[in-house]
């Protein structure tokens, strides 16, 4: 699931299609974007001026104006990027 979170930031999916499609709250989802930020898979961004009317990005860390967005982090590039194998340590990603 959490490679999916990633790939949903990376590729601008609204938190609420992202939500919907992994069966999560949009607080639940949103909870888990501030532990990939606290992990640092994920970093906020600023952003100029305001995104009003963006549909909620899950890179945005508000739905009433941007008051910042999220980007992935090389670590989260590296983890979205590689195959996924439970078996391998190195695989997990740790929150």
């Amino acid at each position: 699931m959490l490679k999916e979170i990633l790939s949903g930031i990376s590729s601008g999916t609204t938190a609420d299609a992202l939500a919907r499609e992994l069966g999560l709250k949009r607080s639940t989802l949103m909870a888990i974007v501030e532990s990939l930020v606290d992990a640092g898979y994920i970093e906020v961004v600023g952003m100029q001026g305001s995104c009003s009317g963006c549909g909620g990005s899950v890179s945005c860390s508000s739905n009433q104006g941007c008051d910042g967005m999220y980007a992935l982090t090389l670590e989260g590039e590296r983890f979205i990027s590689h195959e996924s194998n439970p078996d391998n340590p190195r695989e997990k990603l740790k929150l």
